[in-house]
């Protein structure tokens, strides 16, 4: 699923600008998601 996801995000990042925001989306909520658990 999470596969699935990335290569997603890389579509998404090949094909727009939008795709660096939501890497940086991504990275954020990581990086809170490894703060809090």
């Amino acid at each position: 699923m999470e596969e699935g996801f990335l290569h997603r995000l890389k579509y998404t990042l090949d094909n727009s600008q939008l795709g660096l925001a939501g890497i940086n989306c991504f990275v954020s909520i990581r990086l809170l998601y490894a703060h809090f658990s």
